[in-house]
C-alpha cells in the first residue's frame, strides 16, 4: 500500500527536519525557504528535503526594504514553485498561522483539496499579527482552511482560543529531542571524571545557547557573572550563539572566564552541553509601544538541557515554567538577584546539580523523546485523512 506524501513547509531547522524524519508511515518532503539557494547539511533517512526560493508575493516587499533587502518572518513573500508540491501531495504541514506563505499555503490546499494541518507554538493571546493587516488576514483564512491544530504547548491553547480555532479540531502534543543525541556526561564512551569524582579546583561551568539579544536575558546573564566571579574563581561562561551582544561578549572574555563558542553545528551541540554542568535560560518578554510581542514559546534548548542532564536556573517567561516542572530554578524576568542566588545555591552544591540533572533526563525521557513524540504526532495527523 501507498504511503500518504506529506509537504511540510517551514524554515530549516536541524532538530526539525530529524523531528519529521522519525515519521515511519508516511512519505514526507521537507520545503524549507530561503532568499537564496541554500543546501543544508544533514543527512536523512526518510525526508527529502527541498530548497525553495523566496519572492516578494506583490511588486516589492516593503519590509526587505526597511531591512537592508533581507526578507523576515514578516515580509509579503512566496515560496516559489509551492504549487507544484502541494499539487503532488496529500497532507499539506504548516507552522504557525500569520505569515505570508501559509496563507499561499492554505490557498493552494484549498484549490486542490488537500489536508492542511497547521502547528501552533504562538503563546500570546493578543498577539499583535490578530489586529494588524495584513496578517490578521491571514489567520482568518488559515483558521478556516486548516484541518487539524497541533499545539506545541498547552499554553498555545490561549492563542489558538483567541484566534477562534475551533476546540475539537486541537491536538497538544510536545516535540522532542534525540535521546541518544542528547545524553548526560556520565554515559560517554570515552569518560571523563564522574561528577562524585570532581578535582575541587575543576571549574563549574554555566551553559547559555541561543541568540544573543535582549530579549533573550543575555545581558542579565553577563552582569551576574561578573558578579559570580567576585564570590568564586572555579566558574566558567560558555556561551553559543550569534547575535547582537557578540561584540560585547568577546570584549569581557578577554577579562573574565568565559568561552565564547559562536555558532554551534547541531550534531557539535551535545558535547557542548555534556561539558557544562549548569544550564541558564535567562529569557524576558519582548515588549514594543508597550504590547507584549514575544516571550519564549517551548524552547530546543531547554529539552537538549534537560535531556543531557543539567539543572536550569530560568525566568518565568512564556512557556518556559510549563516545559521544566517545578524542580528546576524559576525566577522572575529580570530578578538579578534571584538569578545570582539560584545559580550560586548550583555552584556550591554538587548534590543539588546532580539531583535535578537526573530529575530533568528522566523528564526528558518521559515527555520529550522525538522518537515517540515522532510516532504520536504522525498517529494524529493520519487520523484526518
Amino acid at each position: 500500500m501507498q504511503k500518504p506524501k506529506m509537504a511540510v513547509i517551514r524554515g530549516i531547522r536541524a532538530a526539525e527536519a530529524l523531528f519529521y524524519d522519525a515519521f515511519k508511515k508516511t512519505d514526507i518532503k521537507f520545503i524549507y525557504f530561503s532568499q537564496n539557494k541554500v543546501e543544508y547539511p544533514i543527512k536523512t533517512k526518510n525526508l527529502r528535503l527541498v530548497n525553495e526560493l523566496l519572492k516578494p508575493r506583490y511588486f516589492c516587499d516593503p519590509i526587505a526594504i526597511l531591512n537592508g533587502g533581507n526578507y523576515t518572518n514578516r515580509s509579503l513573500i512566496q515560496i516559489e514553485n509551492l504549487e507544484k508540491h502541494i499539487k503532488n501531495t496529500d497532507i499539506v504541514c504548516l507552522s504557525d498561522t500569520f505569515y505570508s506563505w501559509c496563507d499561499q499555503a492554505a490557498n493552494l490546499c484549498n484549490k486542490y483539496n488537500k489536508k492542511l494541518v497547521t502547528v501552533v507554538w504562538e503563546t500570546i493571546p493578543n498577539h499583535p499579527s490578530k489586529f494588524v493587516p495584513p496578517y490578521n488576514f491571514y489567520i482568518k483564512n488559515v483558521v478556516k482552511k486548516t484541518d487539524l491544530f497541533l499545539l506545541r504547548s498547552k499554553l498555545a491553547l490561549k492563542f489558538a482560543e483567541n484566534i477562534g480555532i475551533p476546540k475539537g479540531e486541537i491536538k497538544v502534543i510536545y516535540k522532542g529531542v534525540d535521546l541518544k543525541l542528547f545524553f548526560p556526561r556520565e554515559k560517554q564512551m570515552r569518560k571523563s571524571w564522574p561528577e562524585a569524582n570532581r578535582p575541587s579546583d575543576e571549574k563549574i561551568k554555566i551553559l547559555y545557547v541561543g541568540q544573543l539579544t535582549k530579549a533573550k536575558g543575555v545581558g542579565d546573564l553577563l552582569n551576574i557573572f561578573v558578579n559570580l566571579c567576585n564570590e568564586f574563581n572555579n566558574i566558567e561562561l560558555i556561551v553559543a550563539g550569534r547575535g547582537r551582544l557578540e561584540e560585547r561578549i568577546k570584549s569581557m572574555a578577554k577579562k573574565y572566564p568565559i568561552k565564547y563558542l559562536g555558532f554551534v553545528n547541531y550534531f557539535d551541540l551535545p558535547q557542548v552541553y555534556r561539558e557544562a554542568d549548569i544550564f541558564c535560560s535567562p529569557s524576558k518578554d519582548l515588549r514594543i509601544l508597550g504590547f507584549k510581542v514575544w516571550e519564549e514559546l517551548f524552547s530546543y534548548t531547554l529539552m537538549e538541557a534537560m535531556a543531557s542532564g543539567l539543572p536550569i536556573v530560568a525566568t518565568k517567561c512564556g512557556g518556559i515554567p510549563e516545559e521544566i516542572g517545578d524542580r528546576n530554578f524559576l525566577v522572575k524576568q529580570g530578578n538579578r538577584e534571584g538569578m545570582y542566588n539560584s545559580l550560586k545555591s548550583l555552584i556550591v552544591s554538587n548534590e543539588k546539580r546532580k539531583f535535578i540533572g537526573l530529575f530533568n533526563r528522566r523528564r526528558a525521557e518521559k515527555m520529550f523523546d522525538a522518537n515517540m513524540q515522532a510516532q504520536e504526532t504522525e498517529k494524529i495527523i493520519l487520523s484526518i485523512m
